[in-house]
């Protein structure tokens, strides 16, 4: 069984499928709430704890409970929640752990002041809603159900569009659908990434090109394909997944017959030899 290479955040057990609220959807694509700043502050920290719970489970078994605390933190989400959010004087970078929060704060710093933005201030704090609604959409995805998690990936990447995790995740969920032309031009529309984007995203880009391989394949463009997965070595030398979809490129150059559709995450992605 072959699949597109897409990194999760949490090593997951494939579950049964079962359906997502009916109310909870409706909930995802509603407006987001008006913004009272100081209300807002205190909500954002109750998110907070509920999303960083959710990162701490070792199986979407355990995240499952969990569903509906993160269809009410998705729904208290801001209208504008960017991955890197530019202000006069003040860049925030919106990450996933405190580590990467500490790695981030340094490293941005010297990037800003590479950029000749030396007096505008770098701080990173916790993407709490761009990690729920992926979380929700990761779910979906796993439990064979794109069109549930298209609702919270797209209610996520309309305050968060930078967000290279939702991004990759959405093409999972329409390659699920076999809509690989679709998946393709969604890719391939996102803005160039810079500096700060390359840092928030470690391993966006190398994501971004083996899905695209992946739907280059799938469209019989198996040259550009092939490029695709290259291009991801490069910045990711050792994903097992890339490697993989490299040899059964050659399969079909030489005649060989197409395998059937399926979406790995986590480390099975990565680690696999299919």
């Amino acid at each position: 069984m072959r699949g597109t290479p897409f990194k999760a955040i949490i090593a997951a057990a494939l579950l049964s499928s079962a359906a997502l609220p009916a109310q909870a959807l409706a909930q995802a694509a509603a407006s987001p709430p008006a913004l009272d700043q100081k209300a807002f502050a205190k909500q954002e920290t109750k998110d907070r704890e509920v999303v960083e719970k959710a990162l701490h489970v070792t199986s979407f078994a355990e995240l499952e409970p969990m569903v509906p605390q993160l269809q009410k933190v998705v729904a208290n989400a801001p209208a504008r929640w960017p991955v890197i959010d530019r202000q006069p004087g003040l860049t925030t970078i919106r990450v996933n752990d405190s580590q990467a929060a500490l790695i981030a704060t340094v490293t941005a710093a010297g990037v800003a002041a590479k950029a000749g933005q030396g007096q505008s201030q770098v701080i990173a704090v916790f993407n709490t809603y761009g990690t729920a609604a992926f979380l929700l959409g990761t779910l979906a995805v796993e439990h064979r159900q794109p069109e549930e998690a298209l609702v919270w990936l797209e209610r996520g990447l309309a305050f968060q569009p930078d967000n290279l995790m939702l991004v990759t995740e959405k093409g999972s969920a329409l390659i699920l659908q076999h809509r690989f032309a679709e998946a393709l031009a969604f890719y391939d529309a996102r803005p160039p990434m810079d500096l700060l984007d390359t840092l928030a995203n470690p391993d966006g880009e190398a994501r971004i090109e083996r899905s695209r391989g992946f739907c280059l394949t799938e469209l019989n463009r198996l040259d550009e394909a092939e490029a695709a997965y290259l291009k991801s070595l490069e910045l990711e030398p050792d994903h097992g997944g890339a490697k993989a979809e490299l040899a059964y490129i050659r399969q079909l150059k030489a005649g060989g017959a197409k395998q059937a559709v399926d979406v790995y995450t986590g480390d099975k992605a990565k680690a696999r030899k299919d």
